[in-house]
């Protein structure tokens, strides 16, 4: 036996009708264009960042007014219970403040995109007596050149001239990739730094960190690996002071004198950059060990640079230049040579003869020759590998006599069929006389550049 369905009353029957004839209305208002009159019709509720603690339990739609929001007014509940929680408030201002950046970032997205950015590399303008090439400031990406010539990825590569070794091995290179159908071969073989990176890095180390060194074992495995490798060819140290500073380092016998320069830490640390890349590791390993350390050495070059010129500084960058040629870093490597020519002429390192007899000291004599000359040898060495002309004029190059052997730097290095031939007396090389000869072989290499960019 089956129940009758319930008739509705007729107060929910006229109010059926009611809300029908709304919506039909609304719908008629909307589809002849009348939206305006529709949305005041039906206002949209606010958003807002924050409710109140009283409408969040409850669960119902809250304003956000303070100090007492609508719905607890009109449910009149007193103002203490109308609070809102400081760290809700503080989420809803964090939040607000990321959409007006991503507002910000969207008007200037739309601003770059309407402009056209993109400019050529460099043009050329050709003439009779040769290409002249002119290139604008080094925004734009192009490849990196090591300061031996030595091609790599970077981001913001320096130009080298097209008469430069640099521009001649990329030449090779995209020779041999062409024939082996490759894609390329520019790949510096020590690539420890890019070209986009500052000169002085922009986080400084605190001087603690700064004043790390090795372990005494290992340092002195890296010093006799400088003395043995690496300073016979570029004398740019005293040895005698060098070490005398080196080991009271290790000295605890008198605090003043455990505080060592920034200058000779600059130089200690160049120096384990060097040795660095001559230690049998892997080549990642040997990069990354040697970053390390040049960054101290760059940050207490930071440091050291600008409080007054002496021979430790012109040391210094010596030393951090010769590194920098093994990396992908030919524009620094060409600034920290021009800084050290700067301050070797400020303390009248290129003067004639009389000026260098100022210092008191023979040792700093002939160190300030031997300085002089390291900085005319990097300054032709990397004007040839990056196609410029060079800093120092042919005056000033030949102003200083060039380094002298006093007996004290000869090596033992012949072969053994060389023993038997000479006497004993004759088998000893001077390793200040092979500078010296190297000096006389990149003077002819100023000459040529000379005559080049004439």
């Amino acid at each position: 036996m089956g129940e009758d369905n319930p008739q509705p009353s007729a107060s929910a029957a006229a109010t059926q009708d009611q809300s029908n004839n709304l919506k039909a209305s609304d719908l008629n208002a909307y589809n002849n264009g009348e939206f305006e009159s529709f949305a005041e019709r039906w206002p949209k509720r606010p958003k807002i960042s924050v409710a109140c603690e009283e409408c969040r339990q409850r669960k119902v739609k809250c304003d956000g007014v303070q100090p007492r929001c609508g719905a607890c007014r009109r449910r009149r509940r007193p103002a203490p219970n109308c609070v809102y929680k400081p760290e809700r408030v503080k989420t809803a201002y964090s939040h607000e403040y990321v959409a007006a950046l991503e507002s910000r970032l969207r008007m200037f997205e739309s601003a770059a995109a309407a402009t056209n950015l993109s400019q050529p590399v460099a043009s050329q303008v050709h003439e009779d007596d040769g290409s002249l090439e002119f290139y604008p400031s080094p925004r734009y990406p192009a490849e990196g050149v090591d300061a031996m010539g030595n091609h790599g990825s970077s981001e913001h590569a320096y130009p080298e001239g097209s008469s430069s070794a640099a521009s001649f091995t990329k030449q090779v290179k995209d020779a041999v990739a062409s024939r082996l159908s490759l894609p390329g071969l520019g790949v510096g073989i020590l690539s420890g730094h890019k070209q986009n990176e500052l000169l002085f890095p922009q986080r400084l180390d605190s001087l603690a960190e700064l004043c790390v060194v090795p372990s005494r074992g290992a340092a002195d495995d890296m010093m006799n690996l400088y003395w043995n490798e690496i300073h016979i060819l570029y004398p740019f140290v005293d040895r005698a002071s060098f070490q005398e500073c080196y080991k009271k380092l290790w000295s605890t016998e008198d605090e003043r004198v455990c505080r060592p320069n920034h200058i000779l830490l600059c130089s200690l640390n160049a120096v384990f950059a060097l040795t660095c890349q001559l230690r049998r590791r892997s080549v990642a390993d040997q990069s990354f060990a040697a970053n390390i350390f040049f960054r101290r050495a760059a940050q207490l070059l930071q440091m050291s640079s600008f409080g007054g010129g002496s021979l430790e500084l012109v040391q210094a960058c010596l030393l951090l230049a010769q590194y920098l040629q093994s990396t992908e870093s030919s524009y620094r490597c060409w600034v920290v040579i021009g800084l050290a020519i700067r301050i070797a002429q400020s303390i009248g390192l290129h003067l004639p003869e009389p000026a260098y007899l100022r210092f008191e000291k023979e040792s700093d004599r002939k160190l300030s020759q031997r300085l002089w000359h390291g900085c005319v040898f990097l300054d032709r060495m990397v004007s040839m590998t990056q196609g410029r002309p060079t800093t120092i004029s042919k005056t000033d190059s030949m102003a200083v006599p060039l380094p002298q052997s006093d007996g004290s730097d000869h090596v033992f290095s012949p072969s053994v069929a060389d023993r038997a031939k000479r006497p004993l007396s004759d088998c000893y090389a001077s390793r200040m006389e092979f500078f010296s000869e190297s000096m006389k072989l990149y003077s002819i290499t100023g000459d040529m550049l000379a005559i080049v960019y004439s």
